[in-house]
């Protein structure tokens, strides 16, 4: 679709009216174009599959939102709104039913191989603990993590994922403008100093209304190949997030808990239910799609041929053996070549020497072992 000056601020007040389906306001996009305006509620009606009177509210509400001050704002404040059509609109949004029509985005977007981290806003220390674990070892071997900003669970994914180096995307239930909740606003500002982002669907100062979580779930676990839930109610938002996931064609994970709280009531449920246990963060790794190993299954002048490399390595190792290559190397080399955290790469390196797959050498250098 082409965005021209008109066509964006056409989407844009679309877009504000979230309350509406979104495939409703992109068959007015699409039908109508920058004439929607000319047409009479009768025609939107019949566009978009709504009643008379839902479709006179709609354009009421949409007519009447500064799409022309929107976007100002949003170039003031170093943000940009992507449009369903666009080239830079994330690829894996543009296949759901329910993609939404534009996002405004705060920071850096890319495609990656991405894990949303999920769970409840009033964790235990041991979910706290796995939420930071599985989010350190998931920016080590390489991944982008996703969740959403919230309270407890998400926080802790959010601030391993930047104390790690890692990069990680924050999908708000609010506006840009209106961060929920107010005590990430540090978080949120070392997410995008770290190479991540805030994006959120929802206009500028939209409130954190409680519908609009339910919304950006579905965001959360479009933008990644899996969703790992750790600690919830039965009845909780994580819950909705992974059954979104499973619809969406996602892999669904749990981190089990103790059988006698009732934060274990969401991870064992959706276990019961055929979600993947997780216990190591190669549970994870294991039910990656083969496009997550690209770019480490590249070979190089110095490293390993992809086919020498045991498959069932997890792939900070498998990153280790292929920077290594045929030369000795420095711990700290290997640490700062392979984007590795101190513990992660001494307990790789330890481990893949007991394999018989690396050698150590004086000076904590470290080399491929040679076959016979």
């Amino acid at each position: 679709m082409d965005f021209s000056n008109e066509m964006t601020e056409t989407a844009l007040k679309l877009n504000s009216a979230f309350n509406f389906s979104p495939e409703a306001r992109r068959k007015l996009l699409k039908e109508l174009g920058t004439s929607l305006w000319a047409k009479p509620a009768e025609i939107w009606a019949e566009v978009a599959g709504l009643s008379y009177a839902s479709a006179g509210k709609l354009k009421e509400e949409t007519s009447s939102f500064d799409a022309v001050k929107e976007l100002e704002r949003v170039r003031l404040m170093g943000a940009r709104v992507l449009f369903d059509g666009e080239k830079d609109y994330p690829e894996t949004l543009k296949s759901l039913p329910h993609a939404p029509l534009a996002i405004y985005v705060l920071g850096e977007i890319h495609e990656a191989n991405s894990l949303a981290i999920v769970g409840t806003r009033c964790p235990t220390p041991y979910g706290r603990r796995m939420a930071s674990r599985f989010s350190r070892e998931g920016v080590s071997s390489g991944l982008t993590i996703v969740s959403g900003l919230a309270r407890g669970i998400d926080t802790e994914a959010h601030r391993a994922a930047v104390e790690n180096k890692g990069k990680t995307w924050a999908v708000l239930g609010s506006g840009l403008l209106n961060l929920y909740p107010a005590e990430n606003k540090k978080l949120s500002d070392q997410i995008i100093e770290n190479g991540g982002c805030l994006m959120s669907e929802f206009p500028l100062e939209s409130k954190p209304w409680p519908a609009c979580f339910p919304m950006r779930n579905r965001i959360i676990s479009g933008l990644s190949w899996g969703v790992l839930v750790v600690e919830g109610k039965e009845k909780s938002g994580s819950l909705i997030t992974a059954r979104i996931a499973a619809e969406q064609g996602r892999s669904v994970f749990a981190v089990p808990g103790p059988v006698d709280s009732p934060l274990s009531e969401a991870p064992h449920l959706l276990i019961s239910q055929g979600a993947k246990l997780v216990t190591r963060f190669d549970d994870v790794l294991e039910e990656m799609p083969p496009s997550c190993f690209k770019e480490e299954t590249q070979v190089s002048e110095r490293s390993l041929f992809a086919s020498d490399i045991p498959r069932a390595l997890s792939l900070s190792k498998r990153k280790i053996l292929q920077f290594i290559g045929s030369q000795a190397l420095g711990f700290e080399e290997i640490g700062l070549g392979c984007g590795l955290d101190f513990s992660t790469l001494s307990s790789d390196l330890f481990e893949l020497e007991m394999d018989g797959l690396i050698i150590s050498e004086p000076g904590q250098r470290y080399a491929i072992k040679k076959r016979n």
